[in-house]
């Protein structure tokens, strides 16, 4: 499986843009893709089509299947049930259901977690009824998410407290690690937005929340970090060589 972009997986990051959609695709035997969306091409044709055909150019391809672990992360302004656009288009939650169960059903992956970063986030997840997709954000479906701090010489707010203390989390992860030990990446994903290492972060801290498989109640504590953000080690697989065939 081919793959488009040469630059090393990291972890998603809020910048200074009205909405930044990123996925990021660990797949088998070791390979990944990583698309951005920002400024401008931000609309929601643009995600659908690099989410579920074959059809964009070269390097808008995800070029996954049903083996392909998915990584989506959106940050943003919304409301409950929707996410707002470029002040021109909203991208609903149900619109993100449908794109999820096509995926779903023209395989084009194993299994997704999806990272909302905005106000009354969890409304986007709320309609989700593919299977193996999991969600973790910034906020209840009626709550706010608040800045952690602004730029003074922008004047602008910078970070969300959620992102900014994902971003301390998995500062010094690694995904090769020694006996026994243990940073965020080899932590579940309720515990990356639950934990004790959340917690014990200097405050305000955010007030995250989750949405679990449909399939698979219990996957957001099965599924770690590593699994989207490391290579795959590859397999060892005994082969019996037989010499009486003829």
């Amino acid at each position: 499986m081919p793959v488009t972009h040469a630059t090393p997986i990291r972890p998603p990051s809020t910048a200074l843009f009205p909405v930044l959609i990123e996925l990021i695709c660990t797949v088998a035997a070791s390979k990944w893709t990583t698309l951005d969306t920002m400024l401008t091409c931000v609309v929601f044709s643009v995600f659908c089509r690099d989410a579920t055909t074959h059809l964009p150019p070269p390097s808008r391809r995800l070029n996954t299947d049903e083996n392909s672990n998915i990584l989506i992360y959106a940050a943003g302004h919304a409301a409950e049930g929707f996410f707002k656009v470029q002040d021109s288009e909203f991208m609903s939650s149900m619109d993100v259901a449908d794109t999820l169960m096509m995926m779903w059903e023209q395989r084009r992956y194993g299994k997704v977690v999806f990272l909302v970063d905005t106000c009354r986030a969890l409304g986007m997840c709320l309609d989700i009824k593919a299977p193996n997709v999991i969600c973790l954000t910034s906020s209840d479906a009626t709550l706010e998410s608040f800045s952690h701090h602004a730029d003074p010489l922008l004047g602008l707010t910078f970070i969300s407290r959620w992102s900014f203390e994902s971003l301390q989390l998995l500062e010094h992860a690694k995904c090769r690690v020694k006996p026994n030990e243990k940073t965020a990446l080899q932590t579940s994903w309720y515990d990356f937005n639950y934990g004790e290492e959340r917690r014990s972060l200097p405050p305000p801290l955010s007030v995250p929340s989750h949405f679990d498989a449909v399939n698979s109640p219990g996957a957001i504590h099965q599924w770690k970090l590593e699994e989207f953000f490391c290579d795959r080690t590859r397999e060892i697989v005994s082969v019996d060589v037989r010499y009486d065939l003829l």
